[in-house]
């Protein structure tokens, strides 16, 4: 991610406990790469993009 967490620390939280989830899924499914390319607040909105997604890392981001 070129420009970082573009965020508050408020977000902290919530992106530590999605990050880990995302982090156990992505161990126990190796084919797929669980990777962050853009996380950013906008419009009072979090906006958490990875770079290979599936229905479930689609609803945990949810």
């Amino acid at each position: 991610m070129c420009w970082g967490f573009e965020c508050g620390d408020g977000w902290y939280a919530l992106l530590r406990s999605l990050s880990k989830e995302l982090t156990n899924y992505g161990s126990l499914n190796t084919q797929l790469r669980v990777e962050a390319t853009q996380v950013k607040a906008k419009f009072g909105g979090l906006h958490f993009l990875l770079r290979e997604s599936t229905p479930i890392t689609d609803a945990m981001i949810q």
